[in-house]
């Protein structure tokens, strides 16, 4: 027998408010998230149970059944809009709005919020709401001014690697960093994928993604596993030219990481390859410096803020120039900083 929930049972919409209320907050529509089994049991309840097992089933669609013990990785979902819509109005839940917790909520109100270090980076679960429900939600609270540092992961890179070797050449990796808009633009038209794809597939190469049909691969998934797309950058110039320059890149920024040996199954060793943790790692040690300086002089003119890893939301405007030559000055690293304000008439 089918099991149907009964939408009357006070339980039961308790339980649906829970559900809704992480969805909407954390799942990105159209994007692929990681959700681990403590997660569905503190939302979803016992998911091995009727009713679990129903709003799971009904409002996400498993996009990958795979769970890497290694690594911790989790099985990823996708949204299911119709299930999610089917819910709500049996519920009685089309006007839902989500809410978050009373202690994010008063950490947004203190603007002292609490941040887990996590590989030379600081969490903080606000940051991990989908854009589309971040953006008001601080901007109804203060956070109206919203900076990000420009292509910050290619920019820091390339000038890293031009200190260890002045004569270092990036023709392709420079363009995109000095024309990023122009770039995205002409990929995304000739490779038929979103900018914000592009974006996503540029910053994973550069963290040791490789674009191909692997199921379990970030990029292929980003892709909606879309062989065709995924053609398509494999055999774009633009894509190739900028993939020599990254490994030119790793090339020399290796330099700066202590050497790991592996023994081959003949008895002799080699140097190991640069992984995507190596890489990722590397780069976020350069982001945390450059944020280290940014927080300073922010809490210096008291002015409260979200960090959201190479970016910020807060309550007051600073000057992006000068925060700019303070960057320079103290990490010896050039970046450009852009600002937008929401909530204007």
């Amino acid at each position: 027998m089918t099991y149907t929930p009964n939408f009357g049972d006070p339980r039961i919409q308790a339980r649906c408010t829970k559900v809704l209320n992480f969805v909407e907050l954390y799942i990105t529509t159209n994007k692929t998230a990681w959700i681990a089994r403590q997660e569905f049991y503190k939302h979803f309840g016992n998911t091995s149970r009727p009713l679990g097992k129903y709003l799971k089933h009904t409002i996400l669609d498993t996009t990958d059944n795979w769970f890497n013990q290694a690594t911790g990785e989790c099985k990823k979902y996708r949204l299911n809009i119709a299930g999610l819509n089917h819910v709500k109005t049996l519920a009685g839940l089309e006007q839902f709005v989500p809410t978050i917790d009373t202690e994010l909520d008063q950490q947004l109100i203190t603007g002292d919020f609490e941040y887990s270090a996590k590989s030379d980076r600081l969490y903080n679960p606000i940051q991990n709401i989908t854009r589309r429900i971040r953006q008001p939600l601080l901007a109804n609270r203060g956070y109206r001014y919203n900076y990000d540092i420009e292509a910050a992961a290619p920019t820091v890179l390339l000038q890293r690697a031009q200190q260890i070797d002045p004569g270092a050449n990036f023709p392709a990796l420079e363009n995109y960093v000095l024309n990023r808009s122009v770039v995205r633009q002409q990929l995304a038209k000739s490779c038929e994928i979103s900018q914000t794809q592009v974006k996503f597939v540029i910053n994973a190469m550069l963290q040791g993604a490789v674009i191909s049909c692997y199921e379990h691969g970030k990029i292929f998934q980003e892709l909606h596993s879309d062989y065709d797309a995924v053609k398509r950058l494999q055999h774009n110039d633009q894509i190739q030219a900028i993939k020599q320059d990254i490994r030119v890149l790793w090339s020399i920024l290796r330099q700066d990481l202590p050497e790991r040996h592996i023994t081959l199954k003949s008895g002799k060793t080699r140097r190991a390859r640069l992984n995507g943790r190596d890489k990722s790692g590397y780069y976020r040690v350069i982001e945390s410096q450059v944020g280290k300086v940014i927080h300073k002089a922010l809490r210096k003119h008291k002015i409260k803020f979200l960090w959201i890893h190479d970016g910020w939301a807060c309550d007051g405007i600073i000057d992006p120039r000068a925060l700019e030559s303070q960057v320079r000055r103290s990490t010896g690293y050039t970046i450009k900083i852009d600002y937008e304000v929401f909530g204007d008439e």
